[in-house]
């Protein structure tokens, strides 16, 4: 049995995002009917526009978390990690190559000098 103040818990899931699985939302209060004379249809229809007002502020909540999340992801790139690997790997692998080629023709040199 539940006493006195209760609050109401809104859980999202399957929401589309990478970032987001779930989201659990707790609400403020608890609204008291204001009609409580009013018809049976009036009142589904009243909870139908609350349901639909809550996902929809329930939408933008995530939307803003997950903007701010991605801009303070984007803040966190340090200048070094903006140079690719694979561009640092092609420079290291010409490098490389150059050498090698540059000893076998210092190799061949030197073998028709002794010659």
């Amino acid at each position: 049995m539940v006493n006195g103040n209760t609050k109401r818990i809104v859980v999202i899931k399957d929401i589309p995002s990478n970032i987001i699985e779930e989201a659990i939302l707790i609400l403020k209060c608890d609204p008291s009917p204001k009609n409580t004379k009013a018809s049976p249809e009036t009142q589904a229809k009243n909870r139908k526009k609350e349901n639909d007002y809550l996902l929809k502020e329930a939408e933008l909540i995530i939307n803003d978390y997950i903007k701010q999340n991605k801009v303070q992801d984007a803040q966190k790139v340090t200048p070094k990690e903006t140079r690719s690997p694979k561009k640092r790997r092609i420079m290291t692998n010409t490098f490389i190559n150059a050498a090698l080629i540059g000893s076998i023709v210092l190799l061949i040199f030197l073998i028709t000098k002794v010659i």
